[in-house]
């Protein structure tokens, strides 16, 4: 099950094709992360929050089995809001991963490096910087599609 607010960027569009029909709920502004969670108690949950920070991330951060932040480095600028996410969850959950994506090669060791330091007890993983990230918004194709490809 996927609980997202994402109401015009595409994600829930991405993970369409890799989840059953009805398995997408998308919350509108003012609906609670835990009114729905709890509809779906036993299920696997994604809450994908699209981007956008707000005071549900925290909601679902105490509900969650584990919190993914993502980061796209490009600049300081970057990095930046994904240092005050972190930083406004850790008094809600342990449980937080960090994920480093579509950033250039030559950025990942020092930023690694950077956000160890900052945060030495949460993991930091990395997905390659890909040309095909850019396809699933660009193209409008699914993950699916794209390993097709």
């Amino acid at each position: 099950m996927l609980l997202t607010n994402d109401l015009d960027n595409g994600t829930a569009d991405i993970y369409d094709a890799a989840l059953p029909d009805g398995r997408i709920v998308t919350l509108e502004p003012g609906q609670s992360v835990k009114d729905w969670a709890k509809h779906f108690k036993g299920t696997p949950l994604v809450i994908d929050f699209g981007g956008f920070v707000e005071s549900r991330v925290i909601e679902a951060a105490e509900i969650a089995d584990i919190t993914v932040v993502p980061l796209s480095y490009q600049s300081t600028a970057d990095l930046m809001p994904a240092v005050k996410t972190i930083t406004a969850l850790e008094p809600y959950t342990d449980n937080i991963l960090i994920l480093v994506n579509n950033t250039a090669p030559e950025h990942v060791n020092d930023l690694i490096a950077v956000l160890s330091s900052r945060f030495p007890n949460l993991p930091v993983q990395v997905v390659s910087h890909s040309r095909y990230i850019s396809r699933l918004a660009d193209d409008g194709l699914t993950v699916f599609e794209l390993a097709e490809l």
